[in-house]
């Protein structure tokens, strides 16, 4: 996984990546991507300060794809990851 602000996350391009990413990954949420249309990031957050974020806006400008995330007590109470879904189509080369 990648360290960013307290966050870690890490982009899943398959259904078999995470797979195998969540027999190593004990709180993982349950993923129905179609990954023919779709990736997916994967955040967990490290500490109570960033405990309930969630994604508000994601967009690309360029060649840069930023994930925009706000806290919502109420989202996600019982665990430290989130998965956000996207499109393909934003999808950035390394």
């Amino acid at each position: 996984m990648t360290y960013f602000n307290n966050i870690y996350y890490k982009q899943i391009n398959s259904l078999e990546e995470y797979n195998e990413f969540k027999t190593k990954v004990f709180s993982l949420p349950e993923c129905e991507t179609n990954f023919n249309e779709n990736f997916i990031l994967v955040t967990m957050m490290e500490n109570v300060s960033t405990q309930y974020l969630v994604p508000y806006k994601i967009y690309d400008e360029n060649d840069t794809l930023y994930v925009g995330l706000i806290k919502d007590a109420s989202a996600n109470p019982n665990s430290n990851a989130i998965i956000i879904e996207i499109p393909k189509s934003l999808q950035k080369v390394k």
